[in-house]
């Protein structure tokens, strides 16, 4: 029984921490928001805000948005990026300035220039929040982080469903 108890508290702790963590990452989207959007509606692009905490003790962050700021759009896979992000059947475009898309082509970036080629051994957790949920093109993106780095896993949250807006 107390070993039920003890799990359960773990759990509840973990989950405490992960809500703790989302509203961080949430509020620095909402500042994110205030300084690249001009305090534009949720709704009126995407903002998406990550950190990833290393096995080492490492803790990287990255904030992006579905305009041209803080992050610039990234080159596709195809053109020597690590994503290749797809045709949303929703919009009908490819969704290559996503602001999970920028944020996870970022965090690539941080993680292969810091560890090389050690970098997709790393392991951690990283924690995304996205103000909408993912397009299909981003949940694509974000599989294919996933894959590239298999040993960080991924734990996405948001405020709004994707699809009433424009992304």
């Amino acid at each position: 029984m107390a070993e039920l108890i003890a799990k359960s508290d773990g759990a509840e702790l973990l989950e405490k921490a992960r809500q703790i963590t989302k509203k961080r990452l949430a509020d620095d989207a909402k500042q994110v928001r205030v300084d690249y959007l001009k305090n534009k509606p949720m709704g009126k692009g995407n903002v998406a805000s990550a950190e990833v905490r290393l096995g080492d003790g490492e803790t990287l962050r990255k904030h992006g948005t579905s305009r041209a700021k803080p992050i610039d759009k990234p080159k596709p896979k195809s053109q020597g990026g690590h994503f290749e992000p797809s045709i949303d059947s929703h919009s009908g475009r490819v969704m290559d300035t996503d602001s999970e898309y920028k944020v996870l082509s970022a965090l690539a970036d941080d993680l292969i220039e810091k560890y090389g080629d050690d970098a997709v051994k790393m392991k951690g957790k990283i924690h995304l929040y996205t103000e909408m949920s993912p397009c299909e093109s981003c949940a694509r993106v974000i599989e294919q982080f996933k894959e590239m780095f298999p040993e960080i896993k991924v734990d996405i949250s948001w405020d709004m469903t994707y699809g009433a807006h424009s992304h």
